[in-house]
């Protein structure tokens, strides 16, 4: 595990740890200070850790604010086994994460994907949970949602720039 400080922002640090299967996974780790209490910010299906990146740098201010890139996703490495890519290996990779980042209590904002991961994170590991924000999920899924999200999940979108490419 290592932590390399950017030269973008002050408060923003990029941290790289192992996963327990071995791929090379990333995290933005955003802080005023190191004992600041955690927020964890989880992004969607098909998005990465940049979409949070204003609210971090905002919220740094108080909290010290751990974005993650789940695997397959922005900088982290790919995994060749597409039975990997599901919530209860995600949050194995959370854990590894936070585990790493002597994190032992957060609050979670999840998006979509990223909500989902925080319902069944605060129903496995009540104890590490102090509070969840959801956006874009809810405790029901419509199966019409799921339809849409067939539709589109997996395929190539157009891409408008290579800051929004990476």
């Amino acid at each position: 595990m290592e932590c390399i400080t950017s030269g973008k922002e002050a408060a923003l640090a990029e941290y790289w740890f192992d996963s327990h299967d071995g791929l090379r996974l990333y995290s933005r780790v955003y802080a005023a200070a190191a004992d600041s209490p955690v927020v964890l910010c989880l992004h969607g299906l098909m998005r990465n850790s940049r979409d949070f990146g204003e609210l971090a740098a905002h919220l740094a201010a108080r909290y010290r604010v751990i974005v993650p890139d789940m695997r397959g996703r922005g900088f982290s490495a790919r995994d060749p086994n597409f039975n990997n890519y599901q919530i209860p290996v995600y949050l194995q990779d959370v854990l590894t994460l936070l585990a790493g980042l002597g994190a032992a209590r957060v609050s979670i904002i999840g998006t979509s994907m990223g909500g989902l991961m925080a319902m069944v994170l605060a129903a496995t590991h009540p104890k590490l949970v102090s509070r969840i924000v959801l956006n874009d999920v809810g405790p029901e899924i419509d199966p019409a949602g799921l339809e849409r999200i067939r539709g589109y999940a997996g395929k190539a979108a157009p891409v408008r720039s290579w800051p929004e490419a990476i």
